[in-house]
């Protein structure tokens, strides 16, 4: 999540304070330190591949949600699944 968090500073030119909440944190030895999404089989049977990578789509989120019109139209209020 923090490698996430700072691509989206990134994205957005700020810096801000990520703050960790102390009871979240996973216990020693639990944490998983590096995860790799494998596409391959989805690409194998539908011939999807991905038109952006991590930054760019995070560049194209950013962008729609700094456009007043649409974040009028985001829920903030409910929780949508």
């Amino acid at each position: 999540m923090g490698d996430l968090a700072n691509k989206i500073m990134t994205v957005l030119d700020r810096k801000v304070n990520i703050v960790s909440d102390a009871q979240r944190i996973r216990p020693e030895n639990s944490e998983v330190y590096r995860l790799w999404g494998d596409n391959g089989l989805i690409k194998s049977i539908t011939g999807f591949e991905p038109e952006f990578d991590i930054m760019k789509g995070l560049e194209l989120t950013c962008e729609w949600y700094l456009k007043k019109e649409n974040l009028n139209r985001f829920k903030h209020g409910i929780y949508n699944v």
